[in-house]
């Protein structure tokens, strides 16, 4: 088996396709895969070599030299989900991250992928968002998955509105810097309070469960690679860690710790960003635990003051 060409950068988008890549790799000795790192601040995505591959000139994508169906070289992949649905058929034929195509279900959750799909690009352009959880979106995203539920559903969530609302956040807020003129006030609430929302949906979804699709608690499958990297990062967003609820938080943690992860989040390179991220997140255990410990000793003074009453 010939290495996958990997052509990335240390993005959110890149690191959904590093890290499937490592998972895979991790449950199949044979398969190897090679990074390519595209410097974005030259613009190598736009220049022409790398345009035969992907036309849209964007990270990641994907060359399968095991794949020569339709091209000696090997099979180009462009766009994230697009890619990880296709490392998932073609890598994983055991089913570990994903539900085979034979279920007898399995047509009637990709019908729901559709309307899901569709519906945060609607609801983000044309109504408020002070609905934290849309009523449209229960039955598709709140309501118990089972083992026939595909992913599909949460890919497109974090597709057509995770990504590109959080995206924006990023983009207004890095504008707000000094003097800047280019800060636009209403854009940075807009895109703050709609990534908010969606985490809402998010935090919801999580209820009572490990993962985000499955029976029971959930089985880690290609919908939680995809939303984790734009969740790990959402400080940088501007988001408050005390906006994001707990569900979400622990869901962060879990996935953090497994071994494929840690080492997909390092391709091509540890980001001093990550390692930013790092300190912020043992700050903010610190500042977590002092609070518990704060907390228990107002309980504790509570509890004397009610003694010293009786």
């Amino acid at each position: 088996m010939k290495p996958v060409q990997l052509y990335t950068a240390g993005t959110p988008n890149g690191q959904k396709v590093s890290i499937m890549l490592e998972e895979i790799k991790a449950l199949n000795p044979s398969f190897e895969y090679e990074t390519h790192a595209i410097d974005m601040s030259k613009n190598q995505q736009k220049e022409d070599w790398f345009l035969k591959m992907n036309p849209n000139g964007r990270i990641p994508t994907i060359l399968d030299p095991n794949n020569t169906a339709t091209d000696a070289e090997g099979f180009p992949v462009m766009e994230s989900l697009a890619i990880m649905l296709y490392l998932e058929k073609k890598y994983d034929d055991k089913h570990v991250f994903s539900w085979s195509d034979s279920d007898p279900k399995g047509e009637n959750y990709r019908n729901q992928v559709l309307q899901v799909t569709i519906f945060p690009h609607i609801h983000s352009a044309n109504h408020s968002i002070s609905t934290p959880v849309p009523r449209m979106l229960t039955p598709f995203l709140l309501s118990p998955l089972t083992s026939s539920s595909t992913p599909l559903q949460w890919c497109s969530w974090q597709m057509a509105g995770q990504g590109p609302m959080q995206g924006q956040a990023n983009h207004f807020r890095m504008q707000a810097v000094g003097d800047s003129k280019n800060v636009v006030p209403y854009g940075i609430k807009r895109y703050h309070d709609e990534t908010v929302r969606l985490y809402s949906v998010l935090e919801a979804g999580l209820e009572g469960r490990e993962y985000l699709v499955g029976d029971g608690k959930g089985k880690y499958s290609l919908a939680d690679m995809l939303t984790f990297p734009w969740a790990l990062w959402y400080r940088f967003a501007g988001i408050k860690h005390e906006e994001v609820g707990p569900n979400v938080k622990a869901w962060i943690e879990r996935i953090r710790a497994r071994p494929a992860v840690q080492k997909g989040l390092e391709v091509p390179s540890k980001s001093e960003l990550l390692k930013k991220l790092d300190d912020v997140s043992r700050q903010t255990r610190r500042r977590e635990k002092e609070r518990e410990r704060e907390r228990e000793r107002e309980r504790e003074r509570e509890r004397e003051r009610e003694r010293e009453r009786r």
